[in-house]
């Protein structure tokens, strides 16, 4: 687990191609995966990729943008 917060963590996903990090987003509860953060090339930043017919509250997509923002400084400090 890298990330933990209230009702979700993320859990980097062994990436065997590609330079960039990814990461599962999973619900703590039931440990069902609920999206992807992974780099988005057309944003030239990391971006969530919500699964289908899954639900967010505010508190939730707030956790979500605070672990983009931590990892998008790492990855600056990188270059």
């Amino acid at each position: 687990m890298i990330a933990e917060y209230g009702y979700i963590y993320m859990d980097e996903v062994i990436n065997l191609s590609g330079k960039t990090k990814k990461w599962k987003v999973c619900n703590k509860k039931s440990t069902e995966i609920l999206g992807l953060v992974k780099w988005s090339g057309n944003w030239r930043q990391y971006c969530f990729y919500p699964f289908q017919s899954t639900v967010f509250s505010k508190g939730c997509l707030a956790d979500i943008i605070d672990f983009i923002e931590m990892e998008m400084d790492k990855w600056r400090a990188t270059k």
